[in-house]
Formats: C-alpha cells, structure tokens, sequence
C-alpha cells in the first residue's frame, strides 16, 4: 500500500491505519524531504517521502503487535 492510496482517510481513520496522527506523519514528511534532499543530490531511488514513512510507521507497528502477542502469549517450551 502507498501514501497516496490513505492520504484521504479522515482524521480518525488515518491513526487507525498508521499508528500516528495525520499532522505527527506530515511532520516526519518534511523532516525526511530535508534529509532525502541531501541523500538524493547524488542519486537515488524513485520512492516518495511519503510511501517510506508509511512504509516505516506500519514496520513499527506490526513490531510492537508481534512483541504484545508475545508477551500476552509466551510459547512453551
């Protein structure tokens, strides 16, 4: 899934798919633009900044869900 495919859920919707609030994303957005400029004057790859923090924010996200289903739910050894 990309950014462009969630840019329009609403502002209760949006965390529900990311984890973070719409503003808190559009922040990190400006915050990497900066940094990707740098990145990028060499070269680089086509991917927006946008699909990579969404790319990022659900890699968190499914991180924190596996390590509560772990704790919730040790395996027996």
């Amino acid at each position: 899934m990309k950014y462009d495919q969630i840019k329009y859920l609403s502002d209760e919707q949006f965390p529900r798919l990311t984890g973070v609030k719409h503003t808190t994303f559009m922040r990190m957005q400006e915050i990497l633009k900066e940094a990707d400029l740098k990145k990028k004057a060499k070269g680089g790859r086509k991917n927006t900044v946008a699909s990579q923090i969404f790319r990022m924010v659900k890699f968190v996200t499914k991180i924190f869900i596996f390590a509560n289903f772990g704790h919730n739910y040790p395996a027996n050894a």
